[in-house]
């Protein structure tokens, strides 16, 4: 009889997760703008890779910005494995960033230069980087004194990454 209890309340707990989670995913679809295509035929090809890496960092960051969202909410049913995963993702996604960094910092000097034509510079996401230390982490989630949260800082990487993927889209050829 307890045995079974048990199990009941363990096949409970799991449904009520996977409907908290389905729910979540359904939110998320219901705000996400619909992605253009990206615009890459002028861009050489190590830019055109630089590009698509950018666009993707930005929808993984997304959802690193919600998770950071939802980690600061009160969930009584937020277990340790919970924390660990999202302290798993965050670190991921500042992997992530900082191997976007290193991308750009491996280009040739002709394609940095070629950026800088496009009026883009990585220097705002170093920026945003270096004052997390270089990784997002649970401790930092919270707003410090004279500091957003976590979210807001992760979204302002967002949207530099955003002004990136459309300033290399505009060619800066003149047509005649």
């Amino acid at each position: 009889m307890i045995v079974e209890g048990l199990l009941l309340a363990m096949v409970s707990y799991g449904a009520y997760r996977m409907m908290r989670y389905q729910a979540r995913a359904r939110r998320y679809l219901e705000q996400s703008g619909d992605e253009q295509p990206l615009e890459m035929d002028h861009l050489e090809p190590a830019l055109a890779r630089l590009l698509q890496t950018t666009r993707s960092l930005r929808l993984n960051l997304e959802g690193t910005a919600r998770l950071a969202e939802e980690l600061q909410k009160t969930d009584l049913m937020r277990t340790q494995d919970d924390m660990e995963a999202a302290s798993r993702e965050l670190m991921d996604a500042s992997r992530d960033v900082t191997s976007w960094l290193q991308d750009v910092d491996n280009l040739s000097e002709r394609e940095r230069e070629r950026l800088g034509d496009m009026g883009v510079s990585p220097e705002p996401v170093r920026a945003a980087m270096s004052s997390e230390g270089w990784s997002f982490e649970l401790k930092r989630l919270k707003r410090a004194k004279g500091r957003q949260s976590l979210d807001r800082r992760i979204r302002g990487i967002i949207a530099q990454l955003a002004t990136i993927e459309v300033a290399m889209q505009s060619s800066t050829r003149v047509y005649r």
